[in-house]
């Protein structure tokens, strides 16, 4: 009998090991993240979507998941949009193959994607165990993977073996490490942080209008937009694919 996880893979057309196109796909996303690795605030960039499943086709643009301390948001996003804008590798209507987008950003304040899950959301619990971190700091991936491991573990009936477990715990004995380093450099530069918080309140304000622009009338279940998360997947395919999995579990 195939499990949730098999069921959307064949759904999806996902394979097991990229193509040679995707791996191209691959080194472009790492030279672009060598433009953007200087942003101290940037914890987390991650290849989402088809890319990340390996399910592309010759049209698909490079979706990014992007995790940054809280507080900073919105400065790590204008900065972020504005590289790839001046790069001219930012996706644009009908010209997204080979190109950059960027509909998920979120804070380390609460890595939890539950609250935004819906009924048996498997396509989610797949989006969270494909993704392809090519820019990790502070253990940002592997706390992101634990706090929602429940989640996707279970509606995708996968049973995680004891050396994974075991090796979570060792991850974690290293995250305390970098935490204390970090928690360190942070308060060395304490005297900036009312000025940065005071420059993202104002990005903030300005891009939820730039956004709220775009946004259609009924918002969907794909668009979240606060200080801690910005998810603009206008197009939200789970409950079909959810309702197809089920439909073929009949």
């Amino acid at each position: 009998m195939q499990t949730n996880a098999q069921k959307i893979e064949s759904i999806l057309k996902a394979k097991s090991t990229p193509s040679d196109y995707e791996k191209e796909l691959f080194v472009k996303t790492q030279d672009f993240i060598q433009s953007i690795r200087w942003i101290p605030w940037l914890r987390m960039v991650a290849v989402s979507n088809s890319l990340a499943m390996y399910a592309t086709h010759r049209e698909s643009d490079i979706d990014l998941f992007i995790i940054t301390t809280p507080k900073r948001l919105w400065i790590v996003r204008t900065l972020v949009l504005l590289t790839a804008t001046f790069l001219w590798i930012r996706t644009r209507p009908g010209n997204e193959a080979w190109r950059f987008c960027f509909p998920f950003f979120m804070t380390e304040k609460n890595m939890s994607l539950k609250e935004i899950a819906i009924e048996n959301d498997v396509y989610l619990a797949y989006w969270i165990m494909t993704l392809k971190p090519l820019y990790n700091q502070y253990y940002t991936y592997g706390r992101f993977m634990e706090v929602n491991q429940i989640f996707y573990e279970n509606i995708l009936q996968l049973k995680p073996s004891p050396e994974d477990r075991a090796l979570l715990l060792e991850r974690n004995r290293i995250f305390l490490v970098l935490t204390r380093r970090y928690e360190y450099m942070r308060k060395t530069g304490l005297f900036l942080s009312p000025i940065l918080s005071l420059i993202d309140r104002i990005l903030g304000f300005i891009s939820k209008m730039i956004i709220t622009k775009k946004i259609p009338s009924e918002w969907a279940e794909g668009i979240v937009v606060n200080d801690d998360m910005v998810k603009l997947h206008f197009n939200d395919r789970r409950r079909a694919i959810r309702d197809q999995i089920i439909h073929t579990s009949e």
